[in-house]
């Protein structure tokens, strides 16, 4: 005969069963944790292979760049006079570099006035040329009441297509003049003033056909004039291009400073190594098990 111990028996019947299926599910949990920690090692391990792969690939893109290995570096022999740059196209050679001039900016001077402020010199309009081309020219009026020199150089300074010129006021022993400089260097680059028609300015212009001037020149515009190997070179700018061959010269010593400059060919070494050492990760990252089967 079998007889079942119930309730009245004293045994903790729901423990027991409780205890049964925990211990009847324990291994089936086990097995799944050993799995997601194997799936979070792959994961970890593709991120890892996907950083260093893409490092690699960052490292290798500029070796795909041609003018990579036809890159220069150009060396100035004394950087205190003048500074070099060399471009994909400059053969790698030395070159003998003589400053003779530098670039110069025009600058001129009216007649002294009693006054810059109080004294007004008359209604009228002014055309400054400062270059070339048509936008460099550009005009001022000036109006009776507001004709002094400081009104004709705040006119000049404000005018909105002046890109090529730069007035001031010096005060000076005999009075005050009218100062007008060129913002540019080079003999291209020199000013000419015209008067409109009924002016009463006539003494501010300047040019070869200006009638009743009074401005002088106080410095002419000039060209910077380099001699390399023997073989001079004139430039409006301080940057000149001697040859097709040669590097860019930045010039900025004082006349007649000799110095050498050395265009040479830029080593990719250093973008070798990079992607040496970029490939170093790729090469020792961890692979899943899976991966390396398939």
């Amino acid at each position: 005969m079998i007889t079942a111990q119930g309730i009245g028996s004293g045994l903790d019947v729901a423990s027991i069963v409780s205890q049964l299926v925990a211990a009847e599910g324990q291994p089936a949990s086990l097995r799944l944790a050993r799995r997601e920690a194997s799936i979070q090692s792959e994961l970890s391990a593709l991120g890892s292979l996907k950083s260093a792969l893409s490092s690699f690939a960052d490292a290798l893109g500029s070796l795909s760049n041609i003018d990579v290995f036809r890159s220069r570096t150009a060396t100035s022999g004394d950087d205190s006079l003048f500074s070099v740059s060399a471009g994909t196209s400059a053969v790698p050679s030395s070159y003998d570099v003589e400053i003779l001039a530098k670039a110069q900016t025009q600058k001129l001077a009216s007649e002294p006035f009693a006054d810059a402020v109080d004294k007004q010199l008359g209604a009228g309009q002014l055309i400054i040329t400062s270059g070339p081309d048509e936008s460099d020219s550009f005009g001022i009026v000036i109006d009776e009441e507001a004709s002094s020199l400081t009104d004709i150089r705040d006119a000049i300074n404000n005018a909105e297509l002046n890109t090529g010129v730069q007035a001031s006021i010096i005060n000076a022993e005999d009075g005050a003049r009218l100062i007008i400089t060129s913002t540019r260097t080079g003999e291209d680059y020199g000013i000419t003033i015209e008067g409109g028609a009924d002016n009463t300015l006539d003494m501010l212009t300047y040019g070869p056909d200006a009638v009743g001037s009074t401005m002088t020149e106080l410095r002419p515009p000039s060209d910077a004039t380099i001699r390399v190997d023997g073989f001079e070179r004139s430039n409006s700018s301080l940057v000149d291009q001697p040859s097709h061959d040669a590097a860019p010269i930045s010039r900025r010593a004082l006349p007649r400073q000799i110095a050498s400059t050395v265009a040479s060919a830029a080593p990719v070494d250093r973008r070798s190594r990079r992607s040496s050492d970029a490939a170093k990760p790729v090469l020792g990252a961890s692979v899943p098990n899976k991966m390396r089967s398939a």
